[in-house]
């Protein structure tokens, strides 16, 4: 006699089917025909700016008229888009491995100020640019014409600038190290600091070894050197 094992499922309770692998993709694509990849999880490479009152994957290569794509942790509880055409955004948290870590660190860095000492803004005043592949559910910025209320554009991020990709994972990064913006005069200069000259040798030898080893540097030597630009 064949035995045939038993499931019982609860009354009314359905199995959900299992989700997809994302699904890849050109970021040139996605900026011209979005609609297709609405609401799905997708897989897209590009470059990332983070600057202020702007987090997204920039297509400068994709033709003047395609929209960017704003980017958005998955764990990130935020406001910016949260509603678009009466659909509430979902997806999973995003996966905070080493990849991660340094994507979110190097796409952070930057300059305050600007060689010449005025406050400095914009992409010339990153530290690197970052490149990476995304993996995240995205959603497309209504277009004119099918927007609900009185908007005629409802996009995501601010100024409903764009179509919005809800980060789940990173992978591939890259990150170029940029030169010195350009714009005034300035020369470069090394200092090297003692941390007997700041207090108890003891107390600032600790405190200077915790920043040499944020910054990579070695302070077994008892001094710390760095070039100020």
């Amino acid at each position: 006699m064949l035995l045939v094992p038993a499931v019982g499922l609860a009354s009314g309770q359905t199995l959900s089917p299992p989700e997809l692998p994302p699904r890849e993709v050109n970021l040139c694509d996605l900026l011209r025909n979005p609609n297709p990849y609405d609401g799905q999880r997708i897989r897209v490479s590009g470059e990332a700016n983070r600057d202020f009152e702007d987090f997204s994957l920039h297509g400068g290569e994709c033709g003047s008229q395609a929209r960017r794509i704003w980017l958005q942790y998955g764990d990130e509880k935020t406001n910016a888009g949260a509603e678009v055409g009466h659909r509430f955004i979902q997806a999973a948290p995003v996966t905070k491995d080493g990849a991660y870590e340094f994507f979110a660190q190097r796409v952070s860095q930057q300059r305050l100020l600007a060689p010449d000492l005025k406050p400095c803004g914009g992409p010339q005043c990153h530290y690197y640019r970052v490149s990476a592949t995304f993996s995240g559910r995205f959603f497309a910025g209504v277009e004119p014409g099918r927007a609900s209320g009185s908007k005629t554009i409802v996009g995501f991020g601010h100024g409903d600038c764009c179509h919005l990709l809800v980060i789940e994972q990173v992978s591939d990064v890259r990150a170029e190290r940029t030169e010195v913006p350009v714009g005034g005069q300035f020369q470069c200069s090394t200092e090297t600091w003692s941390p007997g000259s700041l207090g108890p040798a003891g107390d600032a030898n600790q405190m200077f070894a915790m920043i040499a080893k944020h910054w990579g540097d070695d302070a077994s030597q008892g001094t710390i050197s760095g070039t100020i630009c």
